[in-house]
């Protein structure tokens, strides 16, 4: 073979590879929608799309969190709600039972059913979520509120991070909803309503109203900055979903073809592969290489 024929062979043959390699790209696009799947394919795209994917991550972690901390927010929420009706009930009970035409037996009646609202708020005191106890302050694997009244938990803050470099507080204090750290201990003044009730002192249960009706009231303010922080959960949430939506947007933008421009792609790829590889045979032919072309 001469050497101009030699070199005709040597530029068809790039040329089939070159057009060989374009249509594999092409159909690899179309194939997986990506335009940048490498650090070969774009270094700096393949860079960015790497921290749009780290981002992304950092948000869903952000949202799985404060959506966790608003359920058992709104859980406590809910219990701190029933808790202001047990008070409102007592306190019923403690008016009436203060007026003077009441029986002895009737606040008999009535202590066993402020000893019964007692219970209750204990349970509700020791309302416990996936997470843990509600009330117990960041001890959420011990029982806040014994029968006595102890109380096992603190008033520590859980916090959970709501946007980049800030925090906040988010469980709701049992602390200052139920003991004296808000001002009075209403399983304890609970107690004492039941105890004046059930030996007939009326001075007791007169004492006993401004006493309820103070934890009532405290309890009230808990649940108004319970419900407060929940909303602001929520907005977070809310915040965190469309950060990370706008990152799975962008990183779209950056790594992926259009799903049209790369079947025009592709299409075109295919065309020029096949006029590439006619080219050849019409060189070849002229050539008298037929049979090389045959194999």
């Amino acid at each position: 073979m001469r050497i101009t024929e030699t070199l005709k062979m040597s530029e068809l043959t790039s040329a089939n590879a070159k057009s060989a390699a374009s249509l594999h790209d092409a159909t690899k696009k179309a194939a997986t929608g990506l335009r940048v799947a490498a650090p070969a394919d774009d270094p700096a795209a393949f860079a960015r799309a790497t921290r749009q994917t780290s981002g992304i991550a950092t948000y869903e972690s952000r949202m799985k969190a404060v959506l966790r901390s608003g359920d058992d927010i709104a859980l406590a929420e809910g219990a701190l709600a029933s808790a202001t009706d047990v008070m409102a009930r007592a306190k019923e009970l403690a008016v009436q039972m203060a007026d003077g035409t009441m029986s002895a037996d009737d606040r008999a009646n009535a202590a066993k059913e402020v000893t019964a609202l007692r219970q209750s708020l204990i349970g509700i005191a020791n309302t416990r979520s996936a997470s843990g106890y509600v009330f117990a302050g960041t001890s959420t694997a011990t029982q806040p509120f014994q029968q006595n009244g102890t109380f096992s938990g603190n008033d520590e803050p859980i916090a959970v991070e709501v946007a980049e470099g800030a925090q906040m507080r988010a469980n709701a204090s049992g602390a200052r909803a139920f003991t004296a750290a808000g001002g009075r201990d209403v399983l304890a003044d609970l107690e004492d309503l039941a105890t004046a009730l059930t030996t007939n002192d009326t001075v007791g249960i007169q004492a006993a109203i401004g006493e309820i009706t103070q934890g009532h009231a405290q309890i009230v303010g808990v649940r108004s900055e319970t419900g407060l922080t929940m909303d602001r959960l929520r907005a977070s949430a809310s915040a965190a979903t469309l950060g990370r939506d706008a990152l799975i947007e962008a990183r779209a933008n950056t790594r992926e073809v259009d799903a049209t421009d790369a079947y025009m792609q592709l299409t075109s790829a295919q065309g020029a592969y096949e006029r590439s590889l006619e080219i050849t045979r019409r060189v070849l032919g002229i050539m008298g290489a037929d049979k090389v072309l045959a194999r």
